[in-house]
């Protein structure tokens, strides 16, 4: 039978206590006195009953044996009484019993009620879920008991659902009381702990039972994650410029964090793994969103300045790779988040340029604007490749500013401006500048037009001059 199979990788080699005569003792006392009954066949029935009674004692021992905890739980009342309580419907319980053979099974079940408030691990809750399984398969079960055993697996998933929960907790709090992360297993540790945790439940023999529970604690926890991580990144960008310590690793960090999870529950096709990855991909978003707010905050702010000091230096690019160390184990994350940054930083400095004067330019920089424009696009290249190898190269339309001020005429310009259209497709964004470059470079209303409208199916497109007023370009 299934049972004895059971029973068989339970049992100590080694002799031990008489566990039946344990269990018989502590029940009752009295149970030497023999009842004489003048019907041999009623003698023999209650011999049977009394057999069947023993084997449930000796199966309940056996578990607890297992399970490691004292004989004492399945006998003292639960510190829990509300937990364990078995409510028996109207004409049913121990005092309606056919036979004392269902009588033990109600007492099997208040048994199983103080075992699984014992329990407290993964592990040992499965192994009592998969002895009740067992039992209940094996056993010729009343209804009233059938129905009680039913609602004893919704308290048992209850109870897994308060393990890992717990478990998950533990994780929760870790990354909070973590300030930096700088070593490989502080990088990867929320989402790697989360994984185990769940794959302690699902590598388990009825996991299939409690899957769903599963997973309905992790969208808890996804939940309580995201929260907790946007308001504490939103304080990261808000007192950076307090901070003597970088900031991003903790966004990199988080952006990890979403995407392996992302992975691990996107081969779950259900409503709550749904809601789970919704739930990572808008804190994946909001993450990148919070950061770029970042690098848009520094880069307005020493463009402010660059545009009118004369000094050479690109000071930028130190307070970027102050932020932005690099990090081994956190390559693919850096790479995805450079890039993005390379965009906005290419961006700000294109336009904080055309809204500065050309003349007032000259006597700052130097009277080749043209040669320190080409060189900082460089610089800024040089930077970002550095700290992300492998980055797209944004710097393309940059690149060409200077070969659109030294042009002097309109149809080599022409040639220049659809060239750039061309090649730079990766910088749109930049590229819809260009009408505001060229007027920047002095060109009137008239030459702007002629220009744009000798580009075949150009994307750009020609909008009111918003950025800068007047210029005196000379």
């Amino acid at each position: 039978m299934k049972m004895k199979k059971f029973l068989k990788c339970f049992r100590s080699k080694k002799p031990g206590i008489d566990r039946t005569r344990l269990l018989t003792e502590n029940n009752n006392n009295n149970t030497q006195d023999v009842l004489q009954f003048e019907n041999p066949l009623a003698q023999n029935t209650l011999n049977m009953e009394e057999q069947h009674l023993q084997k449930q004692k000796y199966l309940l021992l056996e578990l607890v044996k297992h399970l490691k905890v004292t004989y004492e739980v399945i006998f003292s009342p639960p510190e829990d009484e509300s937990f364990c309580s078995v409510q028996f419907e109207p004409n049913s319980g121990p005092q309606n019993a056919k036979s004392d053979g269902d009588s033990s099974r109600y007492q099997t079940l208040k048994h199983l009620d103080h075992l699984l408030q014992s329990v407290s691990t993964v592990k040992d809750i499965f192994a009592l879920m998969n002895w009740v399984q067992t039992y209940q398969s094996e056993e010729k079960l009343c209804r009233p008991v059938e129905t009680l055993l039913n609602g004893w697996w919704e308290k048992a998933k209850n109870k897994l659902s308060i393990i890992v929960k717990t478990y998950l907790d533990k994780i929760l709090q870790h990354d909070r009381d973590q300030e930096d992360c700088y070593r490989d297993e502080d990088y990867i540790h929320i989402y790697v702990d989360t994984i185990q945790c769940i794959n302690a439940v699902l590598s388990q023999e009825l996991y299939v039972q409690v899957k769903e529970t599963c997973f309905k604690e992790l969208l808890t926890f996804v939940t309580r994650y995201a929260a907790e991580k946007k308001k504490a990144l939103g304080k990261k960008v808000d007192g950076a410029a307090e901070m003597d310590k970088p900031i991003t690793t903790h966004f990199l960090k988080t952006l990890k964090t979403c995407k392996e999870l992302r992975k691990y529950v996107q081969t779950e096709d259900t409503i709550v793994t749904k809601e789970i990855m919704s739930a990572l991909e808008e804190l994946e978003a909001d993450t990148l969103k919070l950061l770029m707010k970042f690098v848009s905050g520094i880069a307005e702010k020493h463009f402010k300045v660059h545009f009118k000091s004369d000094k050479r230096q690109f000071l930028l690019l130190d307070v970027v790779e102050k932020h932005f160390p690099k990090l081994q184990f956190a390559g693919e994350e850096q790479l995805y988040v450079m890039d993005e940054a390379y965009k906005i930083l290419a961006q700000t400095y294109l336009q904080h340029l055309i809204k500065s004067s050309q003349s007032k330019l000259k006597k700052c920089w130097c009277p080749n604007i043209e040669q320190r424009i080409r060189e900082e696009a460089e610089q800024l290249h040089k930077t970002m490749s550095d700290l992300a190898p492998s980055v797209n190269q944004r710097n393309c339309v940059l690149l060409q500013i200077p070969e659109v001020l030294d042009c002097k005429s309109i149809d080599p310009l022409k040639l220049i401006v659809g060239r750039i259209e061309k090649e730079c497709l990766s910088e749109s964004e930049d590229v819809q500048l260009l009408p505001d470059v060229l007027r920047w470079k002095g060109l009137s209303k008239v030459e702007l037009r002629e220009v744009l409208d000798a580009l075949p199916d150009s994307q750009i497109k020609c909008k009111p001059q918003t950025l800068f007023c007047c210029f005196s370009c000379c």
